[in-house]
């Protein structure tokens, strides 16, 4: 009884800690069944999504619907593959609020089989928006300061040869 105890102290102490780490990070988690293809989704990933826990739709409808019209393809296609093959995976796409807020996306999966036989996958999204715009904008002061640089070498080279007194 007292092993029995113990276990369910350090079960509930590790379930602390990764809710904490959930939290802090902003990652959702999510589960399929791959036979029929029933997804679970925290409180978390509807909120990824912009979708209430009890908006009536599925995991799967949502995450189709949600997302970018330029991935759907290449994500539907990538998800057939991954369940047919069952291989881990990790994959970044776009989707697309109610109100036309873009979103990206990181999800991580991977394969298990439970006590039945069954393949189930389980998964995390991660909202990567903030660090995809941090990325554009360095880009962006990173064309900004080659332009200026270049501005700068073109102005120096016109006065180092330009006579002394047309200065």
């Amino acid at each position: 009884m007292r092993v029995r105890h113990l276990n369910l102290t350090t079960v509930r102490r590790l379930s602390r800690r990764m809710q904490l780490a959930l939290d802090a990070s902003k990652i959702g988690v999510w589960e399929m069944d791959v036979a029929t293809g029933n997804a679970i989704w925290d409180a978390r990933m509807y909120a990824l999504y912009d979708k209430s826990p009890d908006c009536g739709q599925g995991a799967l409808q949502i995450w189709s619907e949600r997302l970018h019209p330029d991935d759907q393809q290449k994500e539907k296609t990538s998800l057939e593959i991954t369940l047919a093959e069952e291989k881990d995976f990790q994959s970044t796409f776009r989707i697309v609020l109610e109100d036309g807020t873009i979103r990206y996306l990181q999800a991580f999966g991977a394969f298990y089989k439970d006590r039945r036989g069954r393949t189930h996958v389980i998964g995390v999204n991660r909202d990567t928006t903030e660090d995809v715009q941090l990325q554009e904008d360095l880009k962006r002061a990173n064309i900004e300061a080659q332009r200026k640089t270049r501005h700068w070498r073109m102005r120096r080279r016109s006065c180092a040869t330009t006579p002394f007194m047309m200065r």
